[in-house]
């Protein structure tokens, strides 16, 4: 019995030391966790204020970005209607004043009034291109047409000039007829502008190939030229907007915008189709591609 007192008492003695301890010990994690979720708290609404300055900034950011929207479409309107009217009267005195004129100079000078009217519409007609397709106003009228026929029309139109440089272009011609459901005229403009691109960088002796065909429903168009080809990285960098070679040549340098490949572009990924690009490398020549699907719907449709 003298032994068990002790013991009892000892034991007593360590239930309470451990529960002083452990009710120390949580008053102490209370105090603990309190700090850390005031810490918490602090940080938070720091940096809820941080972001209240940058909703604020954004804020006028979209602003000004609405604004300079609304100047860009006023431009654009601007360009579409106060300039291409001008040149278009340029074009028709030109035409009239060329109309029975027999001195050889005046002629010419009258042939390069025409031919400047002509270059600077095009340029216009690209930038209204860009701004449709940029601000989602681009749009596509879907019917059916016989291809061959149309790329039988873009070889002749280009046959002319493609000669007088010493080029020799061919068309691969299809034996059956090819019907496919697009924009006639958008298409056009995207072969035209591929075409354009090639006879450009291809050097006089030099050839270009054009060639169409049908695979598992879808239609492939092609043109092959033997000019002054591209390094890598323009494979990927040829089709963006402004983006002109460092391999053009002289006398084309600073004639257009470098809109041509990205209009081609755009309007085939607006037929749901795919254009790619491939070169060997600098003076290996190039070839670029596209397809598109034969049946798209008829009705007229938004290009995005």
């Amino acid at each position: 019995m003298s032994i068990l007192l002790p013991l009892c008492a000892a034991a007593v003695c360590g239930l309470c030391a451990f529960a002083a301890a452990k009710v120390y010990y949580t008053a102490k994690n209370r105090r603990d966790f309190g700090d850390e979720v005031r810490a918490h708290c602090a940080a938070l609404s720091e940096r809820n204020g941080e972001l209240e300055v940058m909703l604020s900034r954004l804020g006028a950011e979209n602003a000004e970005f609405k604004r300079l929207n609304e100047i860009k479409s006023k431009f654009m309107s601007m360009v579409a209607h106060d300039l291409k009217q001008p040149l278009t009267s340029v074009q028709g005195y030109a035409s009239a004043l060329d109309d029975g004129e027999q001195d050889p100079l005046r002629r010419k000078m009258i042939g390069n009034i025409t031919k400047a009217a002509v270059n600077m519409t095009s340029l216009i007609n690209d930038l209204v291109d860009v701004y449709a397709l940029s601000a989602g106003k681009f749009s596509l009228n879907m019917k059916k047409f016989v291809y061959n026929e149309l790329m039988d029309d873009i070889y002749q139109q280009y046959k002319v000039s493609a000669d007088g440089k010493q080029i020799d272009l061919r068309l691969i011609e299809m034996p059956v007829k090819i019907e496919v459901v697009a924009d006639k005229l958008r298409i056009h403009q995207a072969v035209s502008n591929i075409l354009n691109n090639a006879l450009k960088f291809t050097k006089a002796g030099g050839s270009v190939e054009i060639r169409y065909y049908t695979d598992s429903g879808n239609l492939r168009t092609s043109v092959r030229d033997s000019g002054s080809g591209m390094v890598n990285v323009d494979r990927v960098r040829v089709f963006e907007r402004f983006r002109q070679s460092d391999f053009m040549p002289d006398e084309y340098r600073g004639q257009g915008w470098g809109l041509g490949m990205s209009i081609a572009y755009d309007v085939v990924r607006a037929h749901h189709g795919i254009i790619e690009s491939d070169s060997s490398g600098p003076g290996r020549g190039s070839l670029f591609w596209f397809t598109i699907p034969l049946e798209q719907p008829l009705a007229e449709a938004d290009g995005f």
